[in-house]
């Protein structure tokens, strides 16, 4: 091989070196960003459902019962400690409690192992927190809690819900997406937001009840005869606003389909400012103030239970008094019409979705 030749090869095998290296840092730094951008995802998520447990516990007294969506991050770990032991045995499976959590009373979300403090978080408990006098371990996926307040501890156990029964189609998710950025771009967006965090309330309810009730339009009448964007009961708006106006003078709180036939008929034809004046329901800003106001008095009433309240705004009290008579969803779910059930479910489907997102 002449000298020319040498050189060629060598400035090719030099190329090939340079261009392998320069592939394993561009996959490296993919790694690295992949993992970084979800595993921040994953820990705002653990850290989102401490807080959501946090507030829940906080709404319970000794007798106190309520529900707790336990959503994300899907497979990591959802235990408790007791202050006497140091550690949560399942299954002959030892995992020691985070060093935070020595001495306490704890619950923690953990991805492997939870004596990793940076893996793990926690909220410490004025008492155990037990499932049938055990210690809790449980795998993250979508699964209703109930939790009730004893005297020497919190009890846990599982609980079928129309939160957690059914996902949505590629198809949905698209769909709700588009509805999603739309309404992010209106400019009464930004009331949901301030209220939904001055009230702690679920922003993720509120627009999954927007979602279903009227997909953002704010003539919209449900099934049951609820008005608005989010569909007010004529009891509601004037319970929360006795100044309000409503289609004629109703103040129902039950499910009423022939009155939703009327006000149908009643707005067919008319102008944007006279449905408003026929009823104020479809004044957005109204509307909101309203809905706000009834979910925040209903979530104080069902102690955060969801589905009692998704029951009660969509059909109103006389309908859980004659379906449920009681504040325990499971005690009545099966009694519930059809049309009922797939407005719950529905709303739940995509309340949920938007936690998983």
């Amino acid at each position: 091989m002449n000298k020319k030749g040498a050189e060629e090869l060598l400035k090719t095998i030099f190329g090939l070196i340079i261009g392998i290296l320069c592939l394993i840092a561009i996959v490296y730094t993919g790694g690295v960003l992949i993992e970084t951008f979800f595993g921040s995802g994953q820990t705002l998520q653990a850290n989102g459902q401490i807080e959501r447990f946090k507030e829940t516990i906080n709404t319970l007294e000794e007798g106190d019962s309520t529900y707790f969506l336990l959503y994300a991050p899907e497979g990591w770990k959802f235990l408790s400690f007791k202050s006497t032991y140091n550690s949560n045995e399942v299954s002959g499976k030892i995992i020691t409690e985070p060093s935070y959590c020595f001495g306490k009373n704890c619950v923690c979300i953990c991805k492997n192992n939870c004596q990793k403090d940076k893996k793990a978080y926690c909220l410490p408990l004025d008492k155990p927190l037990l499932s049938k006098e055990n210690l809790v371990f449980l795998e993250i996926k979508p699964t209703n809690l109930w939790v009730t307040e004893n005297k020497e501890s919190y009890e846990l156990s599982l609980r079928n819900s129309y939160f957690t029964l059914s996902s949505i189609s590629d198809t949905e998710k698209k769909e709700f997406d588009l509805f999603l950025e739309s309404l992010k771009s209106q400019s009464y967006f930004k009331t949901i937001e301030d209220k939904s965090y001055s009230d702690k309330i679920s922003k993720e309810l509120v627009i999954a009840l927007i979602y279903v009730d009227s997909k953002s339009n704010q003539f919209a009448v449900t099934d049951c005869g609820g008005a608005g964007i989010v569909g007010v009961l004529p009891h509601s708006a004037k319970f929360n606003n006795a100044q309000a106006t409503v289609f004629e003078d109703a103040s129902f709180s039950a499910c009423k389909s022939d009155y939703a036939e009327r006000l149908k008929t009643a707005v067919q034809g008319k102008s944007d400012t006279e449905k408003i004046t026929l009823d104020e329901r479809f004044n957005i800003n109204t509307n909101l103030n309203i809905a706000f106001t009834e979910i925040k008095r209903l979530q104080d009433k069902y102690k955060q239970n969801y589905e009692m309240l998704v029951l009660e705004h969509y059909c109103g009290e006389e309908c859980v008094e004659n379906y449920c008579g009681t504040w325990e969803f499971n005690a009545c779910q099966s009694e519930l019409p059809t049309e009922i059930k797939n407005y719950m479910i529905n709303v739940g489907r995509y309340y949920t979705y938007q936690l998983k997102r």
